[in-house]
């Protein structure tokens, strides 16, 4: 009996021993491959820094810098620069105080016809008596809208819209404005202090949303283009009243930057209208009671369209109102 009790000892012993032995290996070989993934992760070439080389600029055409610069006809603008190798084309076209046509081209020159070729989108803004705005996509990118941009023999911009020939018969001229006619260089232009408060201040005042928006605008419209008739910006000296613009621009905060950026559009639409047809836009500036301080502008013997034009001219060629 004692033979058999230590017979089954011997083989538990054995079995214990064997078990251990394979937990042994078990652990061995894990530690063995962790080893190997780690020297596989930590080869040379992934060790090595990436090559890190910057994307070249590629210039534009010089032959199409021509172009390059702000053209306008009655309330169409367009704004060309080199930008990618190519041309970027912004055109907006005010049809209404309370609607507008925009176009983002992306063009190259074209020896061909010595000119700008290339496609794009089109989106229609519409804002309502609130001022909110809605978009519609007329022409996307799945979509395009081909076009041309070539020069007359009186060097002034033609626009060809290849789908529907919108500008047909338009002849736009570049920085449009009245030059400067004083021999001693142009009046002096508002100081950077006058601008921040009684231009951008005054058009960034009303905020899109609020109750009576729309006449606020109107309110905002009229005393910025008494203030343009008043400092008779046609004449004003056009290098001091950028960088007067500029330094005003940077002196504001950015919720007033905002408030600009989104309310200009707007009150340039709205004058452009009254200027061309006041007894059918005038209803705004009659609400927000600036119908007499409007009219007698539009009436001034001192060219209040062409004050208000090199202001807002100035004001679209200022870092593109973004202050850099």
């Amino acid at each position: 009996m004692k033979k058999k009790i230590l017979s089954l000892m011997v083989c538990m012993a054995l079995v214990m021993s064997c078990a251990a032995c394979s937990k042994d290996d078990d652990k061995k070989d894990e530690t063995k491959k962790e080893t190997e993934t780690t020297e596989e992760k930590l080869t040379p070439a992934d060790t090595e820094a990436p090559d890190e080389t910057e994307e070249e600029y590629e210039t534009p055409d010089p032959r199409g810098e021509k172009f390059e610069g702000t053209w306008y006809c009655d309330r169409c603008m367009i704004d060309i620069a080199g930008e990618d190798g190519g041309y970027k084309v912004f055109v907006r076209w005010s049809g209404s105080a309370f609607e507008s046509a925009e176009w983002m081209y992306s063009c190259m020159y074209d020896e061909s016809i010595d000119g700008l070729t290339g496609f794009g989108t089109k989106t229609i803004a519409t804002y309502s008596e609130e001022g909110d705005a809605t978009y519609e996509e007329i022409y996307d990118e799945n979509n395009p809208i081909d076009a041309t941009f070539v020069l007359d023999v009186d060097g002034h911009l033609v626009w060809n819209d290849e789908k529907e020939n919108i500008a047909d018969g338009m002849h736009f001229e570049k920085d449009a404005y009245p030059e400067i006619i004083d021999d001693e260089g142009g009046a002096e232009a508002p100081s950077a202090e006058s601008l921040a408060s009684d231009y951008f201040a005054v058009i960034a005042a009303p905020h899109e949303g609020e109750a009576g928006y729309s006449i606020k605008l109107a309110g905002a419209a009229a005393a910025a283009y008494e203030f343009a008739l008043n400092n008779d910006l046609k004449n004003a000296d056009a290098e001091q009243l950028s960088a007067n613009l500029l330094e005003a621009w940077e002196g504001l905060s950015d919720e007033e930057k905002a408030s600009f950026d989104s309310n200009i559009i707007a009150v340039a639409e709205m004058i452009s209208a009254v200027e061309e047809d006041w007894d059918n836009n005038c209803d705004a500036f009659l609400d927000a009671g600036a119908d007499t301080q409007m009219i007698g502008c539009l009436t001034s013997e001192n060219d209040a369209a062409a004050c208000w034009g090199r202001l807002i001219g100035a004001t679209m060629t200022m870092g593109n109102s973004d202050g850099e």
